[in-house]
């Protein structure tokens, strides 16, 4: 009779026999041929529009925001943005008007009686004196009426920090308006893309269907707060985009390497703070190590004791050794 003993080493090489492959067919693997770079590389960022055409909206004086508000997005130059209503300030017209009538009333009377001998002069004066600074007073406050009317000073794209009929103190923001003038793109990118294109560079920007061209103005020096560095981009006026819009960069690369090997960036094992791929020779996996010069659309350019048309492994690349015997999957 067999022992527990006895039978846990049948158990276990039951186990190994039945999860390792059969003899001659090796771990099954998918691969990709290696090919030479033959193109210049391109790298692909977001970039946010804006524009130095850029304009915030303030409240002139305290009071409510009269309605309606045009909706947000583009509005037209001198289109009427909202209305400031100060308190009391449409009661204060309604008198300073009636007052100017009344005072034109009593001048004009006064010049009746003055021409029949009925006044003298002196309160003739006086009557076209008081007219003249009613008026004034009207007119002061029409001129505050309409300071408190803000108006789009140039086309663009409108963003409203305030609901209509709220009550704004002077001086609280109410709108931001960002015009199409002067565009330019702000873009985010890693410290390691940098050193790969310059200021000058001509960057393709797409946007929908939309394709346009632009510069590398300036590049950013800090990588603080979020661990990417900004980038401008010009773009030459006029142009469609319109500030707070997204758009794609495609920004060619200049590699000064002669030889470059491509590869997909599945094919790259990092391990360590070293880069290696698997490459198949003679039916077995072989490790041969590697430097990244760049990575960009799915693909990884290497360079290492690599040869063209040898194939990588792109599959299963975590459960290899160096020696594995592994078996391509059609």
């Amino acid at each position: 009779m067999w022992s527990p003993s006895r039978l846990l080493p049948l158990v276990l090489l039951a186990t190994f026999l039945a999860s390792t492959p059969a003899l001659g067919t090796g771990l099954v693997i998918r691969v990709a041929t290696i090919r030479a770079v033959s193109k210049r590389p391109v790298l692909d960022a977001l970039g946010e529009v804006s524009s130095m055409a850029s304009l915030t909206l303030t409240a002139p004086v305290t009071g409510r925001l009269q309605g309606p508000l045009p909706p947000a997005g583009d509005v037209r130059r001198g289109e009427r943005i909202v209305r400031v209503v100060p308190p009391g300030l449409a009661a204060r017209l309604r008198a300073a008007r009636a007052q100017v009538t009344y005072a034109l009333l009593e001048y004009r009377r006064s010049r009746r009686l003055f021409r029949d001998g009925v006044i003298a002069r002196e309160t003739l004066e006086r009557r076209r004196l008081l007219l003249s600074e009613d008026r004034a007073s009207l007119r002061s406050l029409e001129a505050e009426e309409q300071e408190t009317v803000l108006t789009a000073p140039f086309s663009g794209m409108i963003r409203y920090r305030v609901a209509s009929g709220a009550v704004v103190e002077a001086g609280t923001v109410i709108a931001r308006l960002q015009g199409r003038g002067r565009p330019w793109i702000h873009a985010l990118l890693p410290p390691a893309d940098l050193p790969r294109f310059r200021d000058g560079t001509v960057v393709a920007i797409r946007k929908g269907r939309w394709r346009g061209r632009g510069i590398v103005q300036s590049r950013g020096t800090s990588a603080r707060p979020f661990g990417l560095v900004p980038i401008i981009v010009r773009i030459a006026p006029p142009s469609p985009l319109l500030p707070g819009e997204w758009v794609v960069l495609r920004i060619p690369l200049e590699i000064r390497t002669r030889h470059l090997d491509q590869v997909p960036q599945s094919a790259v094992v990092m391990r360590g703070g070293q880069a290696f791929v698997w490459v198949v020779r003679r039916g077995r996996a072989q490790r041969v190590r590697v430097r990244i010069v760049y990575r960009a659309r799915g693909v990884a350019a290497i360079q290492g004791p690599l040869r063209i048309g040898a194939k990588v492994i792109t599959e299963g690349v975590t459960r290899l050794r160096p020696g594995t015997r592994v078996t391509v999957r059609p």
